[in-house]
């Protein structure tokens, strides 16, 4: 009995398992295991939508189980470690997977960067974090208000909302967050409290978006539009009772602190190399085990949902190829879009490397969704992900079902 191991319930665990099973139908003595510390699977692009109101979580979750389906095997359970000599998996429940080839597809975690957060700050990553996000909001805001109708004036911490880190995530987040304030929030509460609201960006760097040269000026320009106060070269030292302290000696007094500064790939490898994948995604040591996805140490790019899709695709086809005694494929460096939702615009760059902003970006945008789904879903759900769009009935597509 061979046994493949699928580390991973995200775009690119799902992709390769997928691409296993269309490929391997009716290949007798052959096991494959899904393994994911969730049951259900997180379009992780939407869920700044969670933090602003937009979508509930339930619209951008769905089952494992409709996603992959038998004769793959769902195992939920949190990998504790790899035994690559051993080709062995343990998990935290005491069970242990042997393989003949794995795929790691575990993605990121948060990177504190030697911070210790406190009451005030919410790591975004998970699904329940941006959640955790909006009920802040919106406590933050009537607690802010109910002191004001009392005649007290000391609201400013309240009503401050501070997204550390100006990558994809901490721009889009600060973008919808004010966008959000402005057409939602703020019309529930007295016209006296939103002259107290700022929605502000911190990040070392001296502009938002760096590895996104094209994108960076545009989305500044962006955000300064909505109101977004930019608070650039200041590196957060420490997190006090107060707010922020800034390694210049600077403070920012806050209670509401997003951490969007970091996230750092998940290893349960001991060794620690430059790179730990060849071309064809195989460990360099250990050629059983393929890395995909955010796992890939030292990724020389950025990884977005298409990247993901097509490198677990590939890990899968090259293992296909592998036990058809085939040589395996190379993984082609070529362009992928980037789009970044800023609330009432988007910017995008394309395949090519050409800057769309407004309409163009909105439609290279659908196109784009469009185009993730027949890769990762298959034609069906690529012609109900653009009924939905047409008729309204949806702003979630990622995870339609078959």
């Amino acid at each position: 009995m061979r046994k493949i191991v699928i580390i991973g319930g995200g775009f690119s665990g799902i992709a390769a398992a997928r691409t296993l099973k269309k490929r391997l139908v009716g290949m007798k003595r052959l096991e494959i295991t899904l393994v994911s510390e969730r049951s259900h699977f997180v379009a992780s692009p939407n869920l700044t939508n969670i933090a602003t109101g937009d979508e509930k979580i339930a619209q951008i979750t769905t089952h494992l189980s409709k996603l992959v389906s038998a004769p793959i095997k769902i195992e939920i359970d949190r990998v504790s470690s790899i035994h690559p000599l051993e080709k062995s998996i343990s998990l935290e429940s005491g069970a242990q997977l042997d393989y003949d080839f794995a795929i790691q597809a575990t993605g990121t975690q948060l990177d504190w960067r030697g911070l210790e957060p406190n009451s005030h700050v919410i790591g975004c990553k998970k699904a329940s974090d941006f959640l955790d996000v909006q009920e802040r909001v919106i406590a933050s805001l009537t607690r802010a208000n109910e002191m004001l109708e009392k005649g007290e004036s000391a609201i400013e911490a309240l009503c401050t909302f501070v997204v550390i880190g100006a990558g994809p995530t901490g721009i889009t987040l600060a973008a919808k967050l004010t966008v959000a304030l402005k057409n939602r929030y703020l019309s529930e509460y007295s016209s006296e409290l939103r002259k107290h609201v700022s929605v502000i960006l911190v990040d070392a760097d001296d502009r938002v978006l760096t590895e996104f040269p094209d994108l960076s000026p545009i989305a500044g320009m962006e955000l300064e539009r909505l109101g977004v106060d930019l608070r650039l070269k200041l590196k957060v030292e420490n997190f006090n009772e107060k707010g922020l302290l800034f390694d210049n000696g600077e403070t920012l007094d806050s209670e509401n602190l997003f951490w969007c500064g970091g996230v750092q790939r998940i290893s349960f490898l001991d060794e620690k190399r430059d790179r730990v994948c060849d071309a064809s995604l195989r460990h360099l040591d250990y050629r059983e085990l393929y890395i995909v996805g955010d796992a890939v140490d030292e990724q020389p790019i950025t990884m977005n949902a298409h990247c993901a899709v097509a490198q677990g695709r590939l890990a899968a086809s090259n293992i296909i190829a592998d036990l058809s005694g085939r040589k395996a494929s190379r993984w082609s460096n070529k362009g992928w879009p980037m789009i970044i939702d800023l609330g009432e615009t988007k910017i995008a760059i394309n395949s090519r490397g050409d800057v769309l902003q407004g309409r163009s970006a909105r439609i290279y945008a659908k196109a784009s969704r469009a185009k993730l789904l027949k890769e990762w879903m298959g034609s069906y759900s690529t012609w109900k992900f653009l009924m939905d769009e047409m008729l309204k009935k949806t702003s979630s597509t990622f995870f339609l079902e078959e």
